[in-house]
């Protein structure tokens, strides 16, 4: 408190000031960590009845007198004893302290009303924010005295196990039971349970059904738990590999059997393995070769013996065989999978024979001999749903694995194994070895055509222009890219794939800013926009340098994503193609507005508005094919073929991309007005000298003809 004029006898509803005696507590401190602490009472503050109350309010004011004082908000903490406080809570965000509106003056009062009703003795008022100072008045309201609960209700009847014993067929049954009952000195305020009467259990899944109890002093009783499970009718009958398989079974009323007999020897393997309550369940099975192995253990004991029941099968060597490529729930549907391990099957159950059902924070690991793939191959762990019928990575994960071992961490006991994942190349042996060679020959055609460009811009000396800087950005991109695509088959060697994948990336990445500038050059050459010629560096370090930073970092967080077992470019698995496939759409989409633009002022030119409409539609088709492909729109087959994986369409993107060379050197070379100009000039230039010489020879000529004229005409009249 400020003094002993501001103490918390001062801190009485309604209290005004009496001589020196301030008409509020103040704290001392004026910070969050202030509080004022009174015994509990009914309508009076600091009258301690010294046993428990049940406070359901409380009221607050400001300084009454000098000064402009009051709490804003607060949290209040209840106490039986004292020394232990519990905060009231916030019922409408869990785990959450209640914060309450406190006072906007000095004098209004402001009621708060308790979530739930707090029995406490002692109560305490937080104050988290103020008004210049800490400074209240207040008020708790409550019941009369109460007598404190410390009990938890009683639960009656709690309903016992039950194991219903399925026949052949029956995949289910509905359970039924009569909830129990509960009594509490201070009132039952609910009984809940996660399962109802007449919920369906499927056979292999135990469910535990738990009633929680509270009453009316929030008071919880959760002892009252029974499982419901199936079991098939018969007996388990172990034999081991390539032992004759052949036994007797008999009914549960043992009035009818049946033999059963197999007509060879399985190669499956197995044991049965027990373990007593609170014991460490870690074991080791081996297949019937004894070359491969299976760690199984369980992250902690269980409080019950339980018997592991193990079932092995060994698919062979052939890992990518034909017999062991499977169908996977939940993966990609370009991703193959590929049997690597021995498949287990492992069910706990307890000493009754009821199957156990792992909780949420337990776990089984299950460490399988298999060696590490090569290539682009992924170690992957599964299990077998019987549901589906599939294979499923619900549940399970790799935890660790190295080059000889794969561990597995499962919520769940069922058939597992590690899977190969890779990708499984849609093409078929013929197209691609087609595609692969027309690949190289049309890349080739564009790759001389774009190497022809770069050397006529340069022998020209054109790349003082802004657009000529572009072409060449665009070209150099481009020839290069087309280069390195004729090595992106060769996914043997990890790094290499992954580099060559890596500078492809970056060269077309370079490429798609070449085609945003040469969009934005052509619009403000056609719009006619006045514009300083901008610096040949910064034309580089948009092309060249921007890609190089994303490439970077994209590589160095995601280095799984560049490389694949069909080919050496980004993977679809770890996202790196859907960022190229955004660059291509974000290209498509700027330029297709820039070539909207650029079109609408082409067709407007005097020169179109007096052409018929006939010309006027090959005039505007002549410029959309020139255009086109310099910016980028071709591409835009990249991402129907990325979609949909259409041979026609993967022909189709094959001879638009090798065109772009071709199209560029005609189009964007030869035909471009500096490169015509400077012919033009030089043309002339020869013609030029070609006349001046022509001119000197013919003037000499003249000359000495007339000169022997004169001569002879002057000899012959000396003659005479």
């Amino acid at each position: 408190m400020w003094d002993a004029n501001h103490g918390p006898e001062r801190a009485r509803l309604n209290l005004v000031k009496v001589g020196n005696l301030r008409g509020a507590w103040s704290a001392g401190v004026h910070d969050i960590h202030q509080w004022i602490q009174s015994s509990s009472f009914i309508f009076f503050i600091k009258v301690d009845l010294l046993t428990p109350h049940r406070i359901f309010g409380l009221a607050t004011q400001g300084r009454q007198d000098c000064c402009s004082q009051w709490v804003t908000s607060f949290k209040i903490a209840c106490s039986v004893n004292g020394v232990s406080f519990d905060t009231v809570q916030d019922l409408s965000t869990p785990s959450t302290d209640k914060v309450f509106n406190g006072n906007i003056d000095q004098d209004t009062v402001v009621n708060n009303t308790l979530p739930v009703p707090q029995v406490c003795r002692y109560v305490r008022l937080l104050p988290l924010t103020f008004h210049n100072r800490i400074s209240l008045r207040m008020e708790l309201y409550g019941t009369a005295r109460v007598i404190v609960d410390v009990i938890p209700p009683e639960v009656h009847s709690c309903p016992q196990d039950q194991t219903f014993t399925a026949s052949v067929g029956t995949t289910f049954n509905s359970f039924t039971w009569t909830p129990p009952t509960a009594t509490d000195a201070a009132g039952i305020q609910s009984i809940v349970s996660d399962h109802q009467p007449g919920v369906e259990v499927s056979v292999n899944n135990l469910i535990t059904v738990i009633y929680t109890v509270t009453d009316n002093n929030g008071l919880i009783n959760t002892d009252c738990s029974f499982t419901l499970s199936i079991v098939r009718e018969g007996t388990n009958k172990t034999f081991e590999a390539d032992k004759a398989v052949d036994f007797e079974t008999k009914s549960v009323t043992g009035d009818k059997t049946a033999r059963v007999a197999f007509a060879k020897s399985f190669a499956v393997g197995g044991a049965n393995k027990t373990f007593e309550a609170d014991k460490a369940v870690d074991f080791e099975i081996k297949s019937v070769t004894g070359e491969k192995t299976v760690s199984v253990a369980f992250a902690k004991p269980f409080a019950v013996g339980v018997t592991a029941l193990t079932t092995m099968y060994d698919p062979g060597d052939s890992a990518e065989g034909n017999d062991n490529v499977i169908e996977g729930v939940g993966d990609h549907t370009d991703t193959k999978l590929v049997i690597n391990s021995i498949v287990l099957d492992i069910v706990l159950v307890d000493e009754h024979g009821v199957q156990i059902v792992l909780g949420k924070d337990e776990e089984i690991l299950l460490t399988f001999a298999s060696s590490e793939p090569g290539g682009f191959k992924e170690r992957i762990c599964r299990y077998y749903d019987e549901d589906v019928s599939k294979w499923s990575r619900f549940g399970c994960y790799v935890q660790t694995s190295n080059a000889t071992v794969v561990t597995c961490a499962c919520n769940h006991t069922t058939s597992f194994a590690v899977l190969l994942q890779f990708e499984d190349c849609a093409i078929d042996g013929t197209n691609l070895q087609i595609q692969t060679l027309m690949t190289r020959i049309f890349n080739s055609i564009s790759i001389f055509a774009l190497f022809l460009s770069i050397i006529i811009f340069t022998y020209l000396k054109l790349y003082t222009s802004d657009q000529v800087k572009v072409h060449i950005c665009l070209a150099i991109s481009l020839a290069l890219a087309q280069l390195v695509m004729l090595f992106m088959g060769q996914t043997e060697h990890k790094g290499i794939c992954r580099a060559i994948a890596g500078i492809m990336h970056y060269l077309l990445t370079a490429y798609c800013i070449s085609m945003i500038l040469e969009g934005t050059l052509l619009h403000r050459k056609a719009s006619r926009t006045q514009k300083a010629p901008a610096k040949g560096w910064v034309i580089l370090l948009c092309v060249w340098g921007i890609p190089c930073v994303m490439v970077a970092v994209l590589m160095g967080s995601v280095i799984d994503g560049y490389g694949g077992e069909c080919a050496c470019w980004l993977n679809v698995q770890y996202g790196t193609m859907w960022i190229w496939l955004a660059e291509v759409c974000l290209v498509v989409a700027v330029n297709t507005v820039l070539l909207s633009l650029i079109m609408r002022t082409f067709i407007s030119l005097k020169a179109n508005t007096k052409k018929s409409e006939t010309d006027r539609l090959k005039a505007t088709a002549r410029a959309l094919l020139i255009m086109m492909p310099m910016l980028g729109m071709t591409w835009m087959f990249a991402l129907l073929q990325a979609s949909f994986k259409n041979v026609f369409l993967q022909w189709l993107f094959i001879l638009l991309n090798a065109l772009q060379g071709p199209v560029f050197f005609v189009f964007q070379c030869v035909m471009h007005p500096e490169v015509q100009k400077v012919i033009g000039r030089k043309r002339k230039t020869g013609d030029s000298s070609k006349l001046a010489m022509k001119t000197s020879t013919s003037g000499i000529g003249r000359t000495e003809l007339t000169g022997i004229s004169h001569d002879t005409e002057s000899k012959l009249g000396e003659v005479h």
